[in-house]
């Protein structure tokens, strides 16, 4: 929605009624037609005053705080392009970066960047303020600097201002492994008084990578509190370090036996942030998956599908969560089964059970042992007509992989099924398979005729007034790609009537 409305006030500035253009040849002809003009006539001189380059910063700067809008977008804009010449304008630029405009902020900030190093001390500066909106974009700014911007950034955080220092960790979080000289100072505020500045210094940890293990150790010890709100807010500074957060696993993990639904949500998003890391915790997490609560089965399979290959020992119990009462647990098990791998083999007749009426059971067995899947075509087929639409997607993929031995599987299905949805998806696996689908070459070429006639039939179709159209559309264009990918030779003597054309680069 944001980019509807900056792309709508780019319409306003580009459409707004303009004069022939500014002709003044020198910088006092500009600021006369400066005083005297009306707001268009100022906006045609603005664009004038970068040829003058440092001579006229001190006009721009006195253009930011002109009472028409898009004269003071013009000269925010005009001083990016004098560039470090503008050095003396870095303040009344920085300043703007609270405003309310945000298309106003954004040009304000290109400029920052285009004068360059010259300007982070006035950005540094806008770190330090109560105001949000210009800190949070002071710190955008610096971390588009980059490299050059470290040094000032990691200075910052050794300010006793907790603006400051929240704000210097953000940026250096952004930009990332190359501010690991920063990672020492960024340690010392996981323990930090103040919540938000833990929070910056965890996500610019996670960002740039490895923090000194003691320094999480020293934060974990905020774990042995009776207070609710410290060992949330605690947990969520090692969720915000990511992958180094993996030392606090075996502190964080016994939480998940809390009896406040809040804390154990919060050690689970720790545990999926830290990923492949909390392999410490599988022991734990296969206990939770006979826990009593739905959501707390479901969270723990979803977990151990974080951690990946190191949850192999939790297969067993994983292939027991495929018949859970629940349908979500049942999911979020095939899922981990599939992101824990060809490790997770043991699963294999187990998921193909479960083909029939659990989609993400193919994606599984897929990731697990593809050979698998091609006896199982018929469940795969069938699955279609259960799946949502992304499921569908992938399904038709896998089917594609399985290769020419499913093509007369499939070739049936497409004859047999009525359903535009289902079709279009096993005419789209057959084109992924290519021309050694040749077979269903036929049946491909009566549907483009069919799902044609049916489009003709509505010559004012649109997909929103008649959207029960719109999958028979999908199924032309389909059959139509998958003639051309199968049997080009057939597509290319198709009757014209049929605008069925070659895709671009066939």
């Amino acid at each position: 929605m944001r980019s509807v409305f900056i792309f709508a006030a780019c319409i306003l500035f580009l459409n707004t009624p303009s004069p022939a253009g500014s002709s003044c040849a020198t910088l006092d002809e500009c600021r006369a037609e400066l005083k005297a003009g009306s707001a268009l006539d100022r906006r045609e001189t603005i664009k004038r005053l970068p040829l003058f380059k440092k001579a006229a910063v001190s006009d721009l700067i006195i253009a930011l705080k002109d009472k028409d809008h898009y004269v003071r977008l013009e000269a925010a804009r005009s001083l990016g392009e004098i560039g470090p010449e503008a050095e003396a304008s870095s303040p009344n630029l920085a300043a703007l970066l609270g405003e309310s405009s945000q298309d106003l902020r954004q040009y304000a900030s290109a400029s920052l960047v285009r004068i360059g190093t010259s300007s982070i001390p006035s950005l540094i500066a806008f770190l330090n303020t109560p105001n949000l909106l210009a800190q949070d974009n002071a710190a955008t700014t610096l971390s588009r600097m980059g490299t050059p911007a470290i040094p000032a950034l990691t200075a910052a955080l050794h300010s006793p201002g907790r603006h400051l220092q929240r704000g210097a960790a953000t940026a250096l979080g952004v930009i990332g492994p190359p501010a690991k000289e920063a990672v020492p100072r960024l340690a010392k505020l996981l323990n930090a008084d103040d919540f938000e500045v833990q929070r910056a210094a965890a996500f610019a940890i996670g960002k740039i990578g490895h923090a000194p293990e003691e320094d999480i150790l020293m934060l974990a010890k905020n774990l042995q509190s009776s207070d609710n709100t410290v060992l949330e807010h605690t947990i969520m500074v090692i969720t915000g370090l990511g992958p180094a957060g993996k030392i606090a696993v075996p502190i964080i993990t016994p939480l998940l036996f809390s009896e406040g639904k809040p804390i154990t949500s919060r050690v689970f998003e720790a545990l999926f942030a830290i990923g492949p890391g909390a392999a410490a915790a599988v022991p734990t997490l296969i206990r939770i998956l006979d826990h009593r609560d739905v959501e707390t089965r479901k969270r723990a399979a979803i977990s151990l599908g974080a951690i990946g290959p190191g949850a192999k020992n939790a297969v067993p119990s994983l292939i027991t969560a495929l018949k859970d009462p629940a349908g979500e647990v049942q999911k979020e098990a095939a899922v981990a089964l599939g992101k824990i791998g060809p490790s997770a083999a043991a699963a294999v007749p187990a998921l193909i059970e479960t083909l029939t009426h659990l989609p993400d059971a193919a994606i599984a067995l897929n990731a697990i042992d593809p050979a698998a899947l091609k006896n199982s075509a018929l469940p795969l087929i069938k699955l279609l007509e259960k799946a949502d639409s992304m499921a569908q997607e992938n399904i038709a993929r896998i089917l594609s992989d399985i290769g020419p031995a499913i093509v007369p599987a499939l070739t049936a299905a497409l004859t047999a099924s009525k359903d535009p949805d289902i079709r279009n998806h096993i005419a789209d696996a057959l084109r992924g398979i290519g021309p050694a689908a040749i077979e269903a070459s036929p049946i491909l070429m009566d549907i483009l005729k069919e799902t044609h006639d049916i489009l003709q039939q509505h010559p004012d179709y649109t997909p929103h007034a008649d959207g029960h159209l719109e999958p028979v559309r999908w199924l032309n264009g389909t059959a139509c790609l998958a003639l051309w990918d199968i049997d080009p030779t057939t597509a290319e003597n198709l009757d014209p009537s049929l605008d069925c054309y070659a895709p671009c680069g066939l």
